[in-house]
């Protein structure tokens, strides 16, 4: 499969997410939606973040590429879809979660939520801004802390720099 991954590189991310479909259907304890993937619990293997209703949960794959349910859950209070993505957006090297959904209030927008890992829990931080569409993860100011950038509702630039302390600052001066 090396050959697989220097010929095709751009393939890598649809094989693993093929490689997790199949394990989910093989092993069929896996029931929802995969939401997104990461190594969670740092171990090199790729773990997979299951929407089960209204609960996000973790799965961590071991050496022989099973799945079992890590116990960490998060209670997201409804069933609507989410989307998420993987970041360390407090710099202590274990991934936090990013969350986005359709705003719950039925206003037009999304809004967003980090879930920040910390003594075996996920702490919710809010955005507290009505989006335009979901935010992408990315390092703004090259700390090696991740970051988020999107658009508000009305078009204008939406840029929070994660931090040590977990809390988020403006950032759209870094863009001109």
């Amino acid at each position: 499969m090396r050959w697989l991954s220097v010929k095709y590189p751009a393939r890598m991310p649809l094989i693993v997410l093929c490689v997790i479909t199949h394990a989910i259907c093989v092993n069929g304890k896996l029931k929802g939606r995969i939401c997104a993937y990461g190594d969670m619990d740092r171990d090199l293997y790729t773990d997979i973040i299951v929407q089960d209703y209204d609960r996000l949960k973790t799965y961590f794959q071991n050496e022989n590429g099973e799945f079992s349910e890590a116990g960490q859950d998060i209670s997201l209070g409804s069933s609507h879809t989410v989307s998420c993505a993987v970041g360390d957006f407090n710099g202590d090297s274990v991934p936090d979660i990013l969350v986005s959904r359709k705003n719950s209030s039925g206003e037009k927008g999304y809004e967003s939520t980090v879930y920040i890992f910390s003594y075996n829990a996920y702490k919710p931080i809010p955005l507290n801004a009505t989006l335009l569409d979901e935010l992408a993860v990315m390092d703004v100011n090259g700390d090696g802390i991740s970051d988020v950038v999107g658009f508000l509702n009305n078009t204008s630039l939406f840029c929070q720099l994660g931090s040590a302390t977990g809390n988020f600052s403006s950032c759209e001066h870094f863009f001109k």
